[in-house]
């Protein structure tokens, strides 16, 4: 899939017909949180290097919700029958109600052939065509033949745990402060109403924390941290991952609502918090956040109905911090000449330079604002530019 949101290779389809070579809808995921720190991350599934989404890669999603979303497309490797294919309405599902129908993929790629059901949650794996450069030397790879897909099938047994959970106890199996909150966002007399996947998005969340050990599914748990633990050492990091246009900052607002509100009902509880530590790639996208922080004029809690109108004092008790990530470099603590630098900061044991901050003091110096507090979830924007290299 090539790079760029998905919102961008939509516009430049023409409204009405639209010739595709591979349809990728629009994604919303999940999330949980460990008692101490927990990583965050909302990423565009359009831009993982080296996977192409199917429903969403990771964790549980909502596709389909073509109208809500932007009806994202791309363009993959042109075959020579997906190429031609050409689908009238793309648009099969309403972005309120869990998707019921979804366009088929076959060998070729997407068809105008419509199923009876959601898609589930499944990534491509473009396969190579080997080809050799001459004889007796190594073979190279020159173009792609066609794509395997894979289901996630860790993503689709959560989904249906959750997707169980909603049509039976629901709100039975949960704090007073979270099933307020959901019937809050459910609601269909809502000036704006939410769209499912970011509906999804937050219950999927919720069940991991307050009701999936309780249903005796301790699997969740366990995967989701060795998954992270193979990928990311010594944190755990959950992506929630959501197509352009899907609004994933009113899900982030939803996130820091259900915290807050619940360590304020239950300050012991130490699977909450109010301390929030929001990360993203640049200086515009953390202007455009300021929404996430309760003191804004155009806060999301208030503008966009995330909050009840009686709990809108208590928000205002989250502790949050928004940055990017150009805060993390760590920077000269003293001024200093270059030979001065490199005479004092000779050594053979390897040690960071006496000029610059130690991890530890740029820790202190980027989440000065939040004071002593240990229990903070850093929420990391765009995630899809974070990956080890």
């Amino acid at each position: 899939m090539p790079k760029g949101s998905a919102s961008a290779v939509a516009s430049r389809v023409q409204p009405g017909r639209m010739a595709l070579r591979r349809a990728v809808t629009g994604t919303c995921s999940t999330s949980h949180h460990p008692p101490a720190m927990l990583g965050l991350q909302f990423c565009e599934p359009a831009e993982l290097a080296g996977r192409e989404p199917c429903g969403g890669e990771g964790w549980p999603v909502a596709e389909e919700n073509t109208k809500a979303l932007g009806n994202a497309v791309s363009e993959t490797a042109p075959s020579s029958r997906a190429s031609q294919v050409v689908i009238e309405n793309p648009i099969l599902n309403s972005p309120f109600a869990e998707p019921e129908r979804h366009f088929r993929f076959d060998d070729d790629g997407i068809t105008d052939q419509i199923e009876d059901a959601r898609r589930i949650s499944c990534y491509f794996i473009p396969i190579p065509r080997p080809k050799k450069k001459a004889k007796d030397q190594q073979q190279t790879f020159d173009g792609w033949t066609k794509d395997r897909i894979e289901e996630n099938v860790t993503v689709n047994a959560i989904r249906r745990c959750v997707n169980d959970w909603r049509t039976g106890r629901y709100t039975d199996d949960l704090t007073r402060t979270s099933a307020r909150l959901l019937d809050h966002w459910r609601r269909h007399d809502r000036a704006r109403r939410l769209f499912f996947c970011q509906i999804e998005a937050l219950e999927t969340i919720i069940y991991l924390a307050e009701v999936a050990k309780k249903s005796g599914h301790t699997w969740i748990d366990n995967d989701l941290r060795r998954f992270s633990e193979d990928a990311n050492p010594g944190l755990l990091r959950i992506a929630s991952k959501m197509a352009t246009g899907s609004g994933k900052t009113l899900v982030m607002a939803m996130f820091i609502a259900w915290h807050t509100l619940n360590k304020i009902a239950n300050p012991r509880d130490t699977r909450f918090t109010d301390t929030f530590l929001i990360v993203t790639p640049g200086i515009t996208i953390r202007d455009r956040l300021r929404v996430l922080l309760p003191s804004d004029p155009g806060n999301y809690y208030r503008a966009m109905e995330i909050v009840p109108s009686d709990l809108m004092g208590q928000i205002g008790h989250a502790k949050i911090v928004i940055t990017n990530f150009h805060a993390f470099r760590r920077r000269e603590k003293v001024k200093a000449g270059k030979l001065t630098k490199e005479i004092l900061n000779h050594n053979d044991q390897g040690e960071p330079s006496a000029f610059t901050e130690t991890e530890g003091e740029m820790v202190r110096r980027v989440c000065r604002s939040l004071g002593t507090k240990k229990n903070i979830i850093v929420i990391n924007d765009e995630a899809h530019h974070c990956y080890r290299r």
